[in-house]
C-alpha cells in the first residue's frame, strides 16, 4: 500500500515539475516573439505599417492560461533610466532640428530599442551559445555602422559635424552587453 502511495506522490511531483517547465517555456516563447515583433517593427521602412504578429501554433492539448509576461527589473530600469529618461527627450529635440540630425538620431533610437529587446530576451532565457549570441548582436552592429555612415556622409557639415562625431563615437558603448562580468570584476581587483 505504501508503495502505491509513494508512486502516486512521485507521479504528482513529476506532473507539477512538467507543468512548471511548460509554463517557463511558454514565457520564453512569448518574450522571444515580442522581441521579434519589436525588431520587425523597428526594421520596417516608415512607409509600411508594422507587420501583424505571428499567430501562435495551435496547442495539441488545452493548456492552462499563461500568466501575463511582465518585464523584468532590468528592463524596467532600462526603460526608466535610458529610454524614457534620456533617449526620448533626445529624439524629440533631434526631431525638431530635423534633416541629417534626425536621420542619425532615429538610427540611435532604433539601436537602443534593439538593445532593450536584447536585455528583455536575456532576462527571460538562459545564456545562448556564442554563435547564437553573435547573431543576436547583428542588428546592433549594423545600426552602429549606420550611425558611422551618417557621420561620414555629412562630415563636411560645419555646424553639425561635432554632433555627428559625438554620436558616432558614443554608440559603441552599447557593446557593454558583450562584457563578461566576472572578468571585469577580476581585472578591477588588480587596479588598486
Amino acid at each position: 500500500m505504501a508503495t502505491n502511495a509513494q508512486g502516486l506522490n512521485s507521479l504528482a511531483t513529476i506532473i507539477k515539475r512538467l507543468e512548471a517547465a511548460t509554463s517557463r517555456l511558454e514565457d520564453i516563447a512569448l518574450a522571444q516573439n515580442s522581441a521579434t515583433n519589436v525588431k520587425q517593427a523597428l526594421d520596417a521602412p516608415p512607409d509600411h505599417p508594422p507587420p501583424a504578429p505571428r499567430a501562435p501554433a495551435p496547442p495539441s492539448a488545452p493548456a492552462p492560461p499563461a500568466p501575463p509576461v511582465e518585464d523584468s527589473q532590468s528592463v524596467k530600469a532600462f526603460d526608466e533610466l535610458v529610454i524614457t529618461g534620456k533617449l526620448e527627450p533626445f529624439l524629440k529635440v533631434a526631431g525638431e532640428i530635423g534633416g541629417p540630425v534626425k536621420e542619425q538620431s532615429d538610427i540611435v533610437g532604433n539601436l537602443f530599442q534593439n538593445l532593450r529587446g536584447l536585455i528583455q530576451c536575456a532576462a527571460a532565457s538562459a545564456k545562448p551559445s556564442d554563435a547564437t549570441f553573435m547573431s543576436m548582436l547583428g542588428p546592433l552592429q549594423s545600426q552602429i555602422t549606420a550611425v558611422n555612415s551618417v557621420k561620414d556622409k555629412y562630415r563636411k557639415e560645419r555646424e553639425l559635424g561635432n554632433h555627428f562625431s559625438t554620436l558616432s563615437e558614443g554608440v559603441p558603448a552599447v557593446g557593454w552587453v558583450t562584457v563578461v562580468g566576472d572578468l571585469f570584476v577580476h581585472k578591477l581587483g588588480y587596479a588598486s
